[in-house]
């Protein structure tokens, strides 16, 4: 197995991501309604500025209903949930460098970025993924 191939080849290219001043209703639809690895991240014009776990999002509503209406829903904001600055890694990462990261850390999303400007994110689901595939 190549452990030297690029993020680039197995990453999730172009993610959604959802801004910091979203409320948290634009989180909850999107955990409802699209196929998530749990991680999201959060971008102003396409900068990144953290990012935002299903975990992070459960700690806030725990006790709100399902109703879109619900104050928690909108009296919060992306911004207040997400955790700022995340370990960024450029697309020319290697997968190695991905699995020694996620091994080290207690986090299992990476934003792939350019400069400061998100280009799209490995989760461990992804890693996984390719050694499913290439073993």
């Amino acid at each position: 197995m190549d452990l030297s191939i690029a993020v680039s080849k197995f990453m999730t290219s172009d993610p959604i991501s959802v801004q910091p001043n979203d409320n948290l209703v634009v989180l909850k639809h999107l955990y409802e309604k699209q196929k998530f690895h749990h991680h999201i991240p959060v971008t102003d014009h396409g900068q990144i500025k953290g990012i935002v776990s299903l975990i992070d999002f459960m700690r806030v509503v725990h006790n709100a209903s399902l109703d879109d209406n619900d104050i928690v829903y909108n009296n919060n904001h992306v911004k207040d949930i997400m955790s700022e600055n995340p370990v960024c890694i450029s697309g020319e990462a290697t997968l190695k460098e991905v699995t020694d990261i996620f091994l080290r850390n207690e986090f299992h999303a990476l934003p792939v970025t350019e400069g400061d400007k998100l280009k799209g994110i490995v989760t461990t689901t992804d890693v996984l993924r390719y050694f499913r595939e290439h073993v």
